[in-house]
């Protein structure tokens, strides 16, 4: 699972003849220079986010031998990387470090995502959710089961720091939300293109960072981002049925992402020819995980390429978008409007509706029921049965000539009658095979009888 990472630490002259141990040093001192950071990538299979990675590997000028392949959806915990460059400053600028991503799609697996987290990660660590645009019905019930997640895995982290490292990172998270705007003033008016300078606040912090009661309601004090992969498919949510869908998602999610602090971005990146709002997520987690000066406006008009940074939103801007996308706003459930379709439609082209199929056992037992509901056809067959002689009875020809005709002699035509059709046709067959002699010998005096 481990990657080999496309730069690669200063090799010493040969000459020199270093030691193992000069080697070793020259390592150790190479991988202290490097900026890296850890990126949880969480979404259920099939969400997109395999291709979604590439294309930021691509954004981050990873070479091809080096990208990120999936693993077909059998890994319980996948990972890849990012080179961590600045990329306001152009595609030359050299990679500097690294940005480790665990990728985890099945919830029951979180154990192997804590296992790969440690405590003095968390100021460097970003939580990325994906959702699929294509099962809208399925979004809100995805952000819900992946921020439970991620608290759950966060948490126990916070809980072995001090308390003063607890609260300087989650005041660090509030104060970047609640002065968004002034933070990205301060960083465009910046002339260096390296890490933006953390000025200290002159005001008090509680003035600093007032904000609305629904605005950070939960703070874990680490970045995220909701990623809402296949934006290409919204034309798929304008048709009659579905009319409005497209503003109910996008006002459910802000609201979302407004009680966590969190950043909303819409990227198509299943072909490269077609990719959009990539390489604006790509320059967004570089600014939130390493500091890089973020200079991308929000894009709150294009369906494909709408980007909330976080702290840009307003939760009255929400609730007047959502009273106008539906009546009831935010106040109407979202699965009341959002509504998965019938089961007689493809679900993303694996397969369509359920069919169960009955055993042979099962069929029989039903057909058998069935045909012996006739309404007393078995009672007038046997009464029948006993008005016929015994001859005609016996005679395998009668049989055979009602079988030709389709119909048993006699037979009534309804359900009842045809069961008792087969069930005679098996009682001829197994007087066939326990004939007794008399019947022959009849047979063979008859027989003379008519040579005379």
């Amino acid at each position: 699972m481990a990657r080999r990472m496309s730069t690669t630490a200063p090799q010493v002259a040969q000459k020199d003849k270093p030691s193992i141990w000069q080697q070793i040093l020259s390592e150790a001192s190479w991988a202290s220079k490097q900026d890296s950071s850890t990126l949880l990538v969480l979404g259920r299979s099939g969400v997109g986010k395999k291709h979604l990675i590439r294309a930021l590997e691509r954004e981050s000028g990873m070479s091809t031998d080096d990208m990120y392949e999936g693993n077909l959806g059998v890994s319980t915990l996948d990972y890849a990387y990012l080179n961590v460059r600045n990329l306001e400053e152009g595609e030359t600028t050299e990679s500097i470090g690294k940005t480790n991503l665990w990728i985890l799609e099945d919830p029951e697996h979180k154990s192997l995502l804590a296992s790969r987290l440690k405590a003095d990660m968390l100021g460097n660590l970003g939580v990325m959710i994906c959702v699929d645009l294509k099962r809208p019905w399925t979004i809100m019930d995805d952000v819900s089961l992946w921020r439970d997640l991620a608290s759950e895995v966060i948490s126990p982290l916070y809980n072995q720091l001090p308390l003063d490292s607890q609260d300087e990172l989650k005041k660090k998270l509030r104060m970047y939300v609640a002065n968004y705007e002034e933070t990205c003033q301060a960083e465009q008016n910046e002339n260096e293109g390296g890490k933006m300078n953390r000025r200290a606040g002159t005001q008090n912090f509680e003035q600093a960072t007032q904000l609305d009661d629904n605005v950070l309601k939960l703070n874990l004090g680490v970045p995220i981002i909701v990623c809402v992969c296949k934006a290409d498919t919204h034309t798929a949510l304008d048709s009659r049925q579905t009319q409005g869908h497209n503003d109910v998602v996008l006002a459910h999610l802000r609201a979302f992402c407004l009680q966590l602090g969190a950043a909303l971005i819409y990227t198509t990146a299943n072909d490269v020819r077609t990719q959009k709002n990539v390489d604006s997520l790509c320059r967004y987690m570089m600014h939130r995980l390493h500091g890089f000066p973020a200079r991308m406006l929000p894009i709150t008009g294009e369906r494909e390429t709408i980007f909330w940074p976080s702290g840009f939103d307003k939760f009255e801007l929400v609730t007047e978008f959502a009273t106008k996308s539906c009546q009831g706003g935010l106040e109407r459930p979202f699965d009341t409007v959002v509504v998965r379709p019938p089961s007689k439609m493809k679900d993303g082209g694996k397969g369509g509706m359920e069919v169960p199929v009955e055993t042979v056992e099962a069929f029989l037992e039903k057909a058998m029921s069935q045909l012996q509901s006739g309404g007393g056809g078995a009672a007038r067959r046997k009464e029948e049965r006993t008005r016929q002689p015994a001859a005609a009875r016996m005679d395998p020809s009668a049989a055979a000539r009602a079988g030709a005709a389709g119909v048993p002699p006699g037979a009534a035509g309804d359900n009842g009658s045809l069961a008792n059709f087969f069930q005679t046709l098996l009682a001829k067959g197994q007087e066939r095979q326990g004939r007794p002699t008399t019947p022959r010998g009849e047979r063979g005096g008859g027989g003379a009888e008519r040579k005379r």
